[in-house]
């Protein structure tokens, strides 16, 4: 994983290498890491440690202070992947394979206390409000979901409401995604959505056999 400065005043910097992964010995190409998310105070990026042989799907923390030791966040038998940080930096949204398809899951970000599934039906990528009152993530079906959250109450998880079909290409479950498909605003009103091209409106292919017997002889 490389840092780089968007002024282009330095030079890139390697923040972390799959092959030093404690407790994951890894082989040329058998494993990978992808940023999904960087703490608003700058001390953490939340990242993606996949590896194949056998197969591994973890979340893990790089701190950006002191010596930089990167820290499992949720490493268990099944997959996770895209944690994003809360507004407050409190807690982490994730997505895991643990019920046996992909689930949206809520859990304290380095400190004690209980996860809570977010998604009833299957979900994945979620994202943040900025005042942390709310949750989106995909249903299994595609289709973009909200979910008021209050993580101070006792029942802290609201009732799942369908906002619109987002037509974005899932791959089948159980596998669990490591690409963000879409943002979303600080107030959650707009979406920018990476949606496959329409095979209805795009350009049409022609072939043409046997051109030679058109020619002119």
């Amino acid at each position: 994983m490389v840092q780089t400065l968007i002024n282009g005043t330095g030079p890139n910097e390697t923040l972390v290498e799959a092959a030093g992964t404690p407790s994951r010995p890894c082989g040329p190409r058998q494993c990978f890491l992808t940023s999904s998310d960087w703490s608003v105070d700058g001390r953490y990026v939340l990242y993606t440690f996949s590896g194949t042989f056998p197969r591994t799907q973890d979340i893990w923390a790089l701190p950006l202070v002191g010596d930089r030791t990167p820290i499992p966040v949720a490493q268990t038998e099944f997959a996770e992947s895209l944690g994003t940080f809360s507004p407050n930096g409190r807690w982490i949204a994730y997505t895991s394979d643990e019920p046996g398809q992909p689930n949206v899951y809520v859990q304290p970000f380095l400190r004690a206390g209980r996860k809570y599934r977010i998604s009833p039906n299957g979900g994945r990528n979620p994202h943040w409000r900025a005042d942390g009152k709310e949750l989106f993530y995909l249903a299994a079906d595609g289709a973009m979901t909200a979910v008021p959250i209050d993580l101070t109450a006792s029942s802290p998880v609201g009732l799942a409401t369908t906002l619109f079909r987002a037509g974005v290409a899932l791959p089948p479950a159980p596998v669990v995604s490591a690409n963000n498909m879409y943002a979303v605003t600080r107030d959650g009103q707009r979406f920018l959505v990476n949606r496959p091209q329409n095979a209805a409106t795009a350009a049409p292919l022609t072939v043409i056999v046997n051109w030679t017997s058109t020619l002119e002889k």
